[in-house]
Protein backbone atom coordinates (compact mmCIF):
# COMPACT_ATOMS: atom_id res chain seq x y z
CA UNK A 1 0.00 0.00 0.00
CA UNK A 2 1.20 3.46 -0.91
CA UNK A 3 0.27 6.78 0.68
CA UNK A 4 -0.78 9.78 -1.38
CA UNK A 5 -3.10 12.74 -1.72
CA UNK A 6 -5.79 13.42 -4.27
CA UNK A 7 -4.33 15.74 -6.91
CA UNK A 8 -7.42 16.23 -9.09
CA UNK A 9 -10.99 14.97 -9.55
CA UNK A 10 -13.24 14.83 -12.60
CA UNK A 11 -17.03 14.94 -12.59
CA UNK A 12 -16.95 11.93 -14.92
CA UNK A 13 -15.90 9.60 -12.10
CA UNK A 14 -12.12 9.48 -12.09
CA UNK A 15 -9.17 11.34 -10.64
CA UNK A 16 -5.43 11.37 -10.00
CA UNK A 17 -3.41 10.70 -6.85
CA UNK A 18 -0.10 12.43 -6.15
CA UNK A 19 2.37 10.16 -4.37
CA UNK A 20 5.98 10.60 -3.20
CA UNK A 21 6.75 7.00 -4.18
CA UNK A 22 5.81 7.61 -7.85
CA UNK A 23 7.08 10.28 -10.23
CA UNK A 24 3.80 10.58 -12.17
CA UNK A 25 0.30 11.06 -10.80
CA UNK A 26 -1.59 7.77 -10.39
CA UNK A 27 -4.92 7.43 -12.21
CA UNK A 28 -7.94 5.98 -10.37
CA UNK A 29 -11.53 5.25 -11.33
CA UNK A 30 -14.52 5.48 -8.98
CA UNK A 31 -14.89 1.68 -9.17
CA UNK A 32 -11.52 1.36 -7.43
CA UNK A 33 -12.71 3.49 -4.50
CA UNK A 34 -13.76 2.05 -1.19
CA UNK A 35 -15.68 5.25 -0.35
CA UNK A 36 -18.23 7.54 -1.96
CA UNK A 37 -16.68 9.42 -4.89
CA UNK A 38 -18.66 12.60 -4.15
CA UNK A 39 -17.22 12.79 -0.63
CA UNK A 40 -13.63 13.12 -1.93
CA UNK A 41 -11.80 16.46 -1.95
CA UNK A 42 -8.56 17.61 -3.55
CA UNK A 43 -5.70 17.33 -1.04
CA UNK A 44 -7.38 14.52 0.94
CA UNK A 45 -5.06 11.71 2.05
CA UNK A 46 -5.59 8.20 0.64
CA UNK A 47 -3.94 4.79 0.58
CA UNK A 48 -3.80 2.85 -2.68
CA UNK A 49 -2.44 -0.20 -4.46
CA UNK A 50 -0.97 0.00 -7.95
CA UNK A 51 -2.37 -2.27 -10.66
CA UNK A 52 0.63 -4.19 -12.00
CA UNK A 53 -1.34 -5.56 -14.98
CA UNK A 54 -2.11 -2.12 -16.41
CA UNK A 55 0.15 -0.53 -19.04
CA UNK A 56 -0.06 2.86 -17.38
CA UNK A 57 0.19 3.84 -13.74
CA UNK A 58 -3.25 3.03 -12.33
CA UNK A 59 -4.63 2.45 -8.83
CA UNK A 60 -6.34 -0.90 -8.32
CA UNK A 61 -7.91 -0.10 -4.94
CA UNK A 62 -8.12 3.24 -3.17
CA UNK A 63 -8.90 3.48 0.55
CA UNK A 64 -9.89 6.77 2.17
CA UNK A 65 -8.99 6.66 5.90
CA UNK A 66 -11.85 7.76 8.16
CA UNK A 67 -14.52 7.60 5.45
CA UNK A 68 -17.25 4.96 5.70
CA UNK A 69 -16.58 2.16 3.26
CA UNK A 70 -19.07 1.23 0.57
CA UNK A 71 -19.44 -2.26 2.02
CA UNK A 72 -20.05 -0.85 5.52
CA UNK A 73 -22.72 1.53 4.26
CA UNK A 74 -24.55 -1.35 2.62
CA UNK A 75 -24.59 -3.28 5.88
CA UNK A 76 -25.84 -0.27 7.89
CA UNK A 77 -29.27 -0.55 6.30
CA UNK A 78 -31.80 -1.78 8.88
CA UNK A 79 -33.05 -5.25 8.25
CA UNK A 80 -36.60 -6.46 8.54
CA UNK A 81 -39.78 -6.83 6.55
CA UNK A 82 -40.78 -3.19 7.12
CA UNK A 83 -37.71 -1.96 5.19
CA UNK A 84 -38.09 -4.20 2.18
CA UNK A 85 -39.55 -3.00 -1.05
CA UNK A 86 -43.13 -4.09 -1.60
CA UNK A 87 -43.18 -6.87 -4.13
CA UNK A 88 -45.29 -6.39 -7.18
CA UNK A 89 -48.11 -8.78 -7.63
CA UNK A 90 -47.83 -10.60 -10.89
CA UNK A 91 -50.72 -10.07 -13.16
CA UNK A 92 -52.55 -13.30 -13.81
CA UNK A 93 -54.28 -11.90 -16.86
CA UNK A 94 -52.88 -13.42 -20.03
CA UNK A 95 -51.48 -11.25 -22.78
CA UNK A 96 -54.07 -10.16 -25.32
CA UNK A 97 -54.22 -12.34 -28.43
CA UNK A 98 -52.36 -10.92 -31.41
CA UNK A 99 -54.35 -8.84 -33.85
CA UNK A 100 -55.11 -10.94 -36.94
CA UNK A 101 -56.12 -9.75 -40.40
CA UNK A 102 -56.90 -11.41 -43.71
CA UNK A 103 -56.06 -10.47 -47.27
CA UNK A 104 -54.63 -11.46 -50.64
CA UNK A 105 -51.02 -11.64 -51.80
CA UNK A 106 -50.78 -8.96 -54.49
CA UNK A 107 -47.09 -8.91 -55.43
CA UNK A 108 -44.04 -11.09 -54.85
CA UNK A 109 -40.43 -10.01 -55.33
CA UNK A 110 -38.62 -13.34 -55.40
CA UNK A 111 -35.14 -11.80 -55.70
CA UNK A 112 -35.69 -9.50 -52.73
CA UNK A 113 -37.45 -12.26 -50.75
CA UNK A 114 -40.38 -9.96 -50.02
CA UNK A 115 -44.01 -9.51 -50.97
CA UNK A 116 -47.12 -7.43 -50.44
CA UNK A 117 -50.57 -8.19 -49.03
CA UNK A 118 -53.77 -6.27 -49.69
CA UNK A 119 -56.02 -6.42 -46.64
CA UNK A 120 -59.72 -7.27 -46.86
CA UNK A 121 -60.34 -4.04 -44.95
CA UNK A 122 -58.60 -1.93 -47.61
CA UNK A 123 -55.97 0.74 -47.16
CA UNK A 124 -52.27 0.62 -48.02
CA UNK A 125 -50.62 -2.73 -48.68
CA UNK A 126 -48.66 -4.61 -46.03
CA UNK A 127 -45.06 -5.56 -46.83
CA UNK A 128 -43.69 -8.90 -45.62
CA UNK A 129 -40.36 -10.72 -45.68
CA UNK A 130 -39.84 -14.35 -46.67
CA UNK A 131 -38.89 -15.35 -43.10
CA UNK A 132 -42.35 -14.29 -41.88
CA UNK A 133 -44.17 -16.92 -43.96
CA UNK A 134 -45.31 -19.80 -41.73
CA UNK A 135 -47.63 -22.75 -42.09
CA UNK A 136 -47.79 -25.50 -44.71
CA UNK A 137 -46.50 -23.37 -47.59
CA UNK A 138 -43.10 -21.70 -47.53
CA UNK A 139 -42.30 -18.41 -49.26
CA UNK A 140 -41.44 -20.00 -52.62
CA UNK A 141 -44.75 -21.91 -52.72
CA UNK A 142 -46.86 -18.80 -52.04
CA UNK A 143 -48.45 -17.37 -55.18
CA UNK A 144 -50.08 -14.10 -56.11
CA UNK A 145 -53.82 -14.15 -55.24
CA UNK A 146 -53.35 -16.60 -52.33
CA UNK A 147 -55.66 -15.79 -49.42
CA UNK A 148 -53.60 -15.33 -46.22
CA UNK A 149 -53.97 -14.69 -42.51
CA UNK A 150 -51.37 -12.32 -40.99
CA UNK A 151 -50.54 -10.11 -38.03
CA UNK A 152 -50.41 -6.46 -39.11
CA UNK A 153 -47.68 -4.23 -37.71
CA UNK A 154 -48.15 -0.49 -38.09
CA UNK A 155 -45.34 2.00 -37.62
CA UNK A 156 -46.32 4.77 -35.18
CA UNK A 157 -44.06 7.31 -36.88
CA UNK A 158 -45.25 6.58 -40.42
CA UNK A 159 -48.80 5.17 -40.66
CA UNK A 160 -48.32 4.36 -44.36
CA UNK A 161 -45.34 2.12 -43.60
CA UNK A 162 -47.09 -1.14 -42.77
CA UNK A 163 -45.59 -4.59 -42.45
CA UNK A 164 -46.92 -8.06 -41.70
CA UNK A 165 -45.63 -11.08 -39.82
CA UNK A 166 -46.82 -14.66 -39.25
CA UNK A 167 -48.21 -14.97 -42.76
CA UNK A 168 -50.08 -18.22 -43.34
CA UNK A 169 -51.95 -19.31 -46.46
CA UNK A 170 -55.53 -20.25 -45.53
CA UNK A 171 -58.64 -21.25 -47.41
CA UNK A 172 -60.93 -18.33 -48.04
CA UNK A 173 -64.23 -18.73 -46.19
CA UNK A 174 -67.22 -18.70 -48.50
CA UNK A 175 -70.13 -16.66 -47.12
CA UNK A 176 -73.48 -18.42 -46.90
CA UNK A 177 -75.83 -17.75 -49.75
CA UNK A 178 -73.08 -16.91 -52.20
CA UNK A 179 -73.24 -20.39 -53.77
CA UNK A 180 -76.75 -19.77 -55.11
CA UNK A 181 -77.06 -17.82 -58.31
CA UNK A 182 -78.90 -14.58 -57.84
CA UNK A 183 -81.85 -13.56 -59.95
CA UNK A 184 -82.49 -10.14 -61.20
CA UNK A 185 -85.07 -8.37 -59.02
CA UNK A 186 -87.42 -7.87 -62.01
CA UNK A 187 -87.11 -11.47 -63.14
CA UNK A 188 -90.21 -13.54 -62.74
CA UNK A 189 -90.09 -17.11 -61.66
CA UNK A 190 -91.11 -18.56 -65.02
CA UNK A 191 -89.32 -20.09 -67.95
CA UNK A 192 -88.10 -17.86 -70.73
CA UNK A 193 -90.49 -17.58 -73.69
CA UNK A 194 -87.86 -18.03 -76.36
CA UNK A 195 -87.42 -21.76 -75.60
Amino acid sequence: MFDGTIASLSEKGFGFIQSESHEEDVFFHLKALDANFKSLKVGQGVKFEVDAKSDRLRARSVIVPGAPRNSQRRNQRPKGPQNRRPQRERQSTPAPPPKVAYGFVTRLHRRKLAGFISSDKGGPEYRFESVNVTGDKNYFEVEVSDYVRFEPIEDEDDPLNRSAKSIEVVERPVPKGSLQTRRHPKAQGKKPSWR
